[in-house]
């Protein structure tokens, strides 16, 4: 067999193993079924390439030769495809359907002899006879092959990806060393000898095709490479090792029967820790940026939930991008106020200085271009929108931004929202590897900075509270000390000390009075308003003039909210147990939401029982848990029904909320009663909780000797609140 008959199957051997490694990385995924489809096509050339360039006979090189013709005839069609898949192309539809049309019917020409007649030898090969058919196959071919390179080279042109513009620039090299050298295979059937070197076309596309797939992801199937990389290096060392095993005991030992047994398990042994080696070198010096993305997502939003403390939040941001993306330098930079000014300060940084990113992400034109865009800023996708963008002023502004994130070695700049409002920003530079980031890469990093606005707007509001007593109780310390320093002002010191507590608790109390009091007015006049005792109101008047009274009910029910965690967070939380009429209360507070359930277009509904639930309690209170958990309940209802019960036997009272709303994991339940704690998920639904009402709802419960519960069978599958609270017979 000579050189020239091999490199067919050679190239085939290359071309379907790479159509089977990206078919396998996602089954589902169009533009990985067609370049699978493409490569079986290919194969079919390329072997059948073989089979007649190994056959005798004539009527076998026809056979062969019209074999082959089974898979050319649909390479333009399947190239064309491709073309529209990989450049997001929506409305080509009828195009691509004809040219699968115009393939079948050249398929059914290259049976008869219009397409191909006789056999022409040559030095290093045979090959079919081109007939009319041929002729205007060769057409079809080149149109349909020019389409793919006219969509590519546009969209190369016009992308603002610069990893996209990487990926079509090695498509294009790929294709076109495929289409240029492979065509040079139709010569011979139009009389002209060539050297069949045009068969590693197939080899040279292959290659081409792995450098993009490993250096810019295309198509995405890395892992599925490393994976497989890891396994075939694996095995061949297991086989190695019995197969020398095996000789060497057979030269030993010539007599013994049964040496290939105990050489296959000496390989069986090895493979384990083969593997374990193979993977630890491809995850250290070959794979190392390779990651998954749900795992990452799943991973930082544990560590994200698990903690209230900024540092710390901080820090498992700024270490979950760094172990992603294997980063040279990375920060964190956040909103603060700072004196009298409110500027973009650093919390958390790797790499960078602090005075670099605080210099960086101070830039006026930076904080108002995200503002206007909020999204991702990459430095290597400015020169792409320049030329997009008109106004000249704001073109030097932002090359001028491009110029100072190089001189700083940013590479990549992530807005974090928090209702519109720019909290923060999360700073990358460059990967050790120097490898550009992916598109991947791109929706991972936005997905984890919206993920971390909330905990760490959260964060923040729970950093000023903690720094308000931090600052409180530094003049507490500092008072104690001057009690110790001297016996004479004891006295003095002493009263001090109690007119502060005595101002903390005043403190206290007029704010309630003076947040509550104009409330409770504007509520007031809203109510005469919606009651129409000033007159009769417009539709459109009287629409905005409810949304105003729902807000303030909201504010109201806010406001009860910090007060009752003030009071709870200083261990002051009093009970005033009255003998409370809890059917009427629970009536009125269930008749307070029913604006917003029927803005929701919700069932809502109470059921009670018929005779009327009296017993000792603190009246307030108690409607702060109800109104807790009925306004928990709304919130993360989107469709479908709120039912709230009450129900008393001989030693309890059992209140109960049902939805029909998003519902809950069972690993989620533990959690919920706890401080500044929310569902997975729950921040998309409703961005503006406090994860405050639960706790409140669990704690004033157990003051009352009572204990806060919630069940759900599962996601979507809704959930029920409650609580249970002892009978008391008399005031304690």
């Amino acid at each position: 067999m000579i050189i020239s008959q091999v490199l067919p199957l050679l190239s085939a051997i290359f071309v379907i193993g790479l159509g089977f490694f990206i078919l396998l990385k996602n089954l589902k995924s169009s533009i990985n079924i067609v370049f699978f489809f493409l490569s079986v096509v290919v194969t079919i050339w390329l072997v059948g390439t073989y089979r007649m360039f190994v056959s005798v006979v004539d009527d076998q090189i026809m056979f062969w030769d019209r074999f082959i013709y089974i898979g050319v005839v649909y390479v333009p069609s399947l190239m064309y495809h491709f073309s529209i898949l990989f450049t997001k192309q929506k409305k080509q539809g009828q195009s691509v359907f004809l040219s699968y049309v115009v393939g079948t019917f050249f398929l059914i020409m290259s049976s008869t002899p219009y397409f191909v007649e006789g056999v022409f030898r040559y030095e290093w090969g045979v090959h079919s006879k081109a007939q009319l058919f041929h002729h205007i196959f060769m057409l079809y071919f080149a149109v349909f092959i020019g389409l793919l390179f006219y969509n590519v080279v546009k969209f190369y042109r016009f992308t603002d990806s610069g990893v996209a513009r990487s990926q079509a620039r090695y498509v294009l090299l790929a294709f076109g060393v495929l289409v240029s050298i492979g065509t040079l295979g139709f010569l011979p059937a139009y009389g002209i000898s060539i050297f069949p070197f045009s068969y590693l076309s197939g080899l040279f596309f292959t290659i081409i095709l792995a450098y993009s797939i490993l250096k810019y992801r295309f198509m995405d199937i890395r892992f599925i490479f490393k994976k497989s990389t890891v396994f075939l290096a694996s095995l061949l060392l297991a086989l190695g090792s019995s197969y020398f095993i095996f000789n060497f005991l057979t030269w030993n030992f010539p007599r013994v029967d049964n040496l290939d047994i105990l050489a296959l398990l000496v390989g069986l042994l090895v493979m384990q820790p083969a593997r374990l080696l193979f993977g630890y070198i491809a995850n250290k010096y070959f794979f190392a940026d390779i990651y998954d993305y749900n795992e990452v997502l799943r991973d930082l939003s544990h560590r994200l939930t698990s903690t209230i403390d900024l540092d710390e939040i901080a820090t498992a941001i700024v270490n979950t991008v760094l172990d992603s993306f294997r980063l040279e330098k990375t920060g964190l930079v956040l909103h603060k106020q700072i004196n009298s000014s409110v500027r973009f300060q650093s919390v958390k940084v790797h790499g960078f200085s602090k005075q670099e990113l605080n210099t960086f992400s101070n830039n006026q034109f930076l904080k108002k271009y995200l503002e206007i865009n909020q999204g991702a800023l990459s430095v290597d996708e400015i020169p792409l929108r320049v030329r997009r963008i008109h106004d000249q002023e704001f073109v030097n502004n932002l090359l001028a931004l491009m110029k100072l994130m190089r001189e700083l070695h940013i590479t990549l700049c992530i807005p974090m929202f928090k209702e519109n409002h720019l909290l923060g920003l999360l700073i990358l530079g460059r990967k050790i590897s120097k490898e550009s980031y992916s598109n991947k890469d791109f929706e991972l990093v936005e997905t984890l900075a919206n993920q971390a606005s909330v905990a760490l707007d959260n964060a923040l509001l729970y950093q000023k509270v903690k720094d308000f007593n931090l600052e409180l109780q530094n003049k507490v310390d500092a008072a104690t000390k001057d009690l110790m320093r001297t016996n004479k002002k004891l006295q003095y010191t002493n009263a001090n000390l109690q007119q502060l507590d005595k101002a903390k608790s005043e403190f206290l109390s007029i704010t309630s009075h003076q947040l509550r009091t104009p409330l409770s007015g504007i509520k007031g006049y809203l109510s005469m308003l919606i009651d129409g005792d000033f007159g009769k109101m417009t539709p459109r008047v009287g629409k905005v003039i409810k949304e105003l009274y729902q807000n303030s009910e909201r504010m109201s029910r806010l406001i009860n909210t910090f007060l009752n965690i003030s009071r709870i967070e200083a261990n002051r939380l009093m009970l005033n147990k009255t003998e409370v009429d809890f059917t009427e209360l629970l009536r009125t507070t269930f008749n307070d939401f029913k604006p917003e359930a029927k803005k929701k277009n919700l069932k809502y509904l109470l059921h009670l029982p018929k005779k009327n639930i009296c017993f000792y309690m603190d009246s307030d209170k108690i409607k702060d848990v109800v109104i807790n958990l009925i306004d928990n309940a709304i919130k993360y209802t989107l469709q479908g029904e709120v039912v709230i019960s009450a129900e008393m036997d001989a030693k309890k009272l059992t209140i109960k909320v049902e939805d029909t709303g998003v519902g809950m994991k069972p690993s989620e339940i533990d959690n919920l009663f706890q401080k500044f704690s929310r569902g997975i998920g729950i921040a998309q639904i409703n961005t503006g909780g406090s994860g405050l009402g639960l706790y409140i709802v669990r704690k004033i419960t157990e003051a009352h000797c009572g204990k806060a519960f919630a069940k759900s069978r599962g996601k979507d599958k809704g959930s029920v609140f409650g609580v249970e609270l002892p009978i008391c017979k008399k005031v304690r």
